[in-house]
């Protein structure tokens, strides 16, 4: 695989450390007279830059993708509406909250969510010490938002809790971590069981996946500490025992029904508890998905091996670029920065699932979003990072598989805690629907210079002819743009600077 700068009529190939021949550039022709006048400095100035100039636009990168190497079953994308849900529905009037729910999750015309994320308030005002603990009548937010999309869209639900009630921890209070008590223990595995059936018997709202615990350690937010041990003890002797008998999940966890449990939402994309959690035979076929965050280090490396070998999906669940608050985010800049990472997490962490954090947030928190409130609270807007998102979320749908791509680049996610390697450039992955005939590849190009790869698919028949084709960059926002024709599965494919493009194409059909 080359890697190279373009010389003159030579490539010299970073990689391979060798020089090889370069075609003669056609665009040298229109430049002849100029040849013909180098007499000065200037005009010495001028053929360089021209030179320039015509060897980056004639730049390529070879790249084949293999449709029957199959390597990764993807879950799909989401994100979080914790902590926005009353503004959600105080503050957006009905069509508004409509739009907003349709940009956030229609495979057509918005970003296509496939996942929602709730949190579960720990301390509604009215709520009781006994059974039963909830009271929804002070805060219904959370149901009622949730009851909204599921209606227009029906996303997978996935449930999060940041910490018990204050009155069943040892600080008393939600925030800066705090333990549950012991004697609690069975109360919590109750409260939590009575959440999930709340929300089907107050608003008819289906949950598909638990986390017990969001981030465990102690955090200047909502938060709970909690030791291996006391993981441990808490899902084998209370919770999974609690869910069982409230037939939220199956005595024999080899049947295929009940709410998915997930562990252990870390704050840093890491196994280490996770692992010795797993190594408990009687937690270990409970638990169906491994899930992580990614703060800490955004360039995160390959683990979740463990979880992988005994069969559990690894779901990152949150990330934003922390660190961020008060910039102007909304840039293609930081865009294609979540996009190089959302391309690391996908070529070398191989997860099934991609969470952002925020779906919408309030001004002033823009990183946190993938979609803002405009200044007033009326309404919103998708912002660039919604949109470098959308060009994943839309296009690969839950039951795609990601196959085999020889990538020049796969670290492209390296650099993003500084400047990036110049040797990095351009990232690509690519992915086939259910049933093997439908091709999706998306593109990155994050640097200055215009990019080109030629494209190679290997199928089963060869019968793409065309690929259509969807871009974000500065000036475009998810826009289709000119399809690219597949001649004898080869095709080129021009990436603009500092651009994401999806190509889609399909077998036996020119679309």
């Amino acid at each position: 695989m080359l890697h190279g700068a373009l010389l003159g009529n030579e490539k010299v190939c970073i990689e391979e450390k060798r020089v090889i021949a370069r075609p003669f550039c056609p665009c040298s022709l229109l430049y002849l007279p100029v040849l013909l006048r180098v007499m000065s400095r200037k005009y010495y100035f001028l053929l360089s830059s021209i030179a320039c100039f015509c060897s980056a636009a004639f730049a390529q990168f070879p790249v084949t993708v293999n449709m029957d190497e199959s390597l990764r079953e993807m879950d799909g994308f989401g994100a979080s509406s914790g902590w926005y849900t009353d503004e959600y529905m105080t503050l957006l009037d009905a069509s508004t909250r409509a739009d907003f729910i349709e940009a956030m999750f229609d495979p057509k015309t918005g970003l296509g969510l496939t996942l929602h994320r709730v949190r579960i308030d720990s301390d509604f005002e009215g709520n009781s010490q006994t059974y039963p603990f909830i009271n929804w009548e002070h805060e219904p937010y959370d149901g009622q938002f949730a009851r909204e999309v599921q209606d227009a869209y029906d996303p997978y639900l996935m449930l999060s809790q940041w910490t018990p009630p204050p009155w069943m921890k040892d600080n008393n209070s939600k925030f800066k971590g705090g333990s549950l008590l012991p004697e609690y223990y069975d109360e919590y595995a109750l409260y939590q069981a009575e959440y999930i059936l709340d929300l089907k018997n107050e608003f008819g709202v289906e949950v598909d996946g638990f986390s017990f615990q969001n981030e465990p350690g102690v955090k200047s937010w909502a938060s709970c500490e909690w030791t291996t041990a006391q993981i441990i003890d808490y899902l084998k002797n209370h919770l999974i025992p609690t869910f069982i008998d409230k037939g939220l999940i199956p005595a024999d966890p080899s049947e295929d029904w009940g709410v998915d449990l997930m562990v252990n939402e870390e704050t840093a994309w890491n196994d280490h508890q996770l692992n010795a959690i797993l190594e408990d035979p009687a937690i270990e076929p409970h638990i169906r998905i491994a899930a992580a965050h990614n703060y800490g280090r955004n360039y995160a490396t390959r683990t979740f091996d463990t979880a992988r070998s005994l069969g559990k999906r690894v779901w990152q669940t949150e990330f934003y670029n922390k660190g961020r608050e008060g910039e102007d985010n909304d840039t293609i800049g930081y865009g294609l920065l979540i996009g190089r990472i959302m391309h690391n997490f996908f070529i070398n962490n191989d997860v099934n699932l991609y969470n952002y954090w925020w779906m919408m947030s309030a001004s002033g928190k823009d990183q946190q979003g993938l979609i803002k409130m405009t200044d007033d609270k009326t309404g919103f807007a998708v912002m660039k990072q919604g949109y470098v998102f959308g060009q994943y979320s839309r296009f690969i749908r839950p039951g795609y598989q990601r196959i085999a791509n020889s990538n020049p680049f796969p670290q492209l996610g390296a650099g993003v805690n500084g400047p990036i390697d110049t040797n990095v450039t351009i990232g690509v992955s690519a992915y086939t629907n259910v049933t093997g005939d439908r091709l999706v590849v998306i593109a990155i190009n994050d640097t200055a210079n215009p990019e080109s790869i030629d494209l190679t698919i290997v199928d089963t028949d060869g019968s793409i002819g065309t690929m259509e084709a969807w871009r974000t960059s500065e000036t475009e926002n998810m826009q289709a743009v000119t399809p690219v024709a597949v001649t004898d599965n080869e095709a080129t494919l021009s990436l603009p600077p500092y651009s994401i493009t999806t190509y889609v194409g399909e077998t036996g059909t020119d679309l």
